[in-house]
């Protein structure tokens, strides 16, 4: 053998190249499903990054659609045995009831002072107008089997849904299931909000009534001054009548002079 025999490359078999062709062929298809895999990843992330920050920027959130009234320390165990003249309609909390509204749902109206002691054990109180549409209705039957949620025909609101808690308020043209969800969420059983916080929501107390709850809000004499969250009527009447002045609005108002709601009981 001669220096250049021992220079030149061996020759490969036929079935040698091969496997080397196709080794070749799938190294080069993992590298370009690592590529693409990774590209998919980058993209995944940038998503989730623009998300966010539509999210951030420019989603709907509760807290902004929601008024807050007085906070979680106030009123709380203002029990009474007197009807209560609120400051909001309905009412978001203020004396109350010494017991508690059972949570669900309800075809007549509930007393304003049973279901405000609901709220400081931490309910959402779902009011609704006895005239919103039948589809609106079983929606809200659906969330009235849930936890701490309590709904309940209230006519004469300015909007068609209420949704309430201790201290806050959410109003709402027709039933959006995400934003009650998303006030529940934030506000509902919640120990940064309710006074009571993990209390039972009044789970035996299913008492209803024909008379209309409250239609005018109790408005203070110093319009900025602390909140009441509301008064007994017979105070607030002692009060005018010692001031000269007209009794204030009554919270009981007349069944046959205004709405009522349907004559089955709770569902």
């Amino acid at each position: 053998m001669t220096d250049d025999d021992a220079t030149q490359p061996k020759p490969v078999s036929v079935a040698t190249q091969e496997r080397r062709d196709k080794r070749t062929k799938s190294q080069l298809r993992q590298k370009k499903l690592l590529k693409r895999m990774i590209y998919a990843a980058y993209a995944v992330l940038i998503g989730l990054i623009a998300l966010g920050a539509y999210d951030r920027f420019f989603s709907w959130d509760v807290q902004d659609h929601t008024s807050e009234y007085f906070g979680k320390a106030d009123f709380v165990g203002q029990h009474t045995g007197d009807p209560v003249l609120y400051e909001q309609i309905p009412p978001t909390g203020g004396p109350h009831a010494r017991v508690p509204q059972a949570c669900g749902f309800y075809s007549q109206f509930v007393h304003n002072e049973n279901a405000v002691h609901s709220l400081e054990h931490g309910a959402v109180w779902i009011a609704y107008d006895p005239d919103i549409s039948s589809s609106d209705l079983e929606k809200l039957r659906e969330l009235g089997t849930q936890p701490y949620v309590l709904v309940s025909p209230y006519p004469g609101m300015t909007d068609k849904i209420t949704v309430s808690s201790w201290g806050h308020q959410m109003k709402l043209d027709k039933v959006e299931l995400k934003r009650i969800d998303a006030f529940r969420s934030t506000y509902g059983n919640n120990q940064k909000y309710s006074p009571e916080f993990g209390a039972p929501c009044g789970p035996t107390f299913t008492e209803v009534t024909d008379i209309v709850p409250q239609q005018v809000r109790f408005v203070c004499e110093d319009p900025d001054g602390p909140a009441l969250g509301g008064i007994s009527a017979s105070n607030a009447t002692a009060t005018a009548e010692a001031d000269g002045s007209d009794p204030p609005a009554t919270p009981i108002a007349s069944p046959a002079a205004t709405p009522v709601a349907s004559p089955s009981t709770s569902g």
